[in-house]
């Protein structure tokens, strides 16, 4: 739970800030077939979102006898 507390905390922190020089710093756009953009845009501030809602959730509900598990969409 700590590192999903972490991993949100730094999200949080990076929209909050807008800097893209943070932004870079913390989660830089990726290139690739499936990565979409590698521009700090209104795309990467939208998708920043989204991940602070899912990880909020998550961090919410957290069960401590649950094991959880990363499974990437492509």
């Amino acid at each position: 739970k700590e590192n999903v507390e972490n991993l949100l905390r730094k999200m949080k922190n990076v929209l909050e800030s807008k800097d893209e020089e943070f932004a870079i710093e913390e989660f830089p756009p990726v290139s690739g077939f499936f990565f979409g953009s590698t521009e700090i845009d209104e795309w990467y501030w939208k998708d920043l979102e989204e991940a602070i809602k899912v990880f909020t959730e998550i961090a919410d509900e957290w069960v401590e006898t649950a094991d959880y598990y990363y499974q990437s969409s492509w």
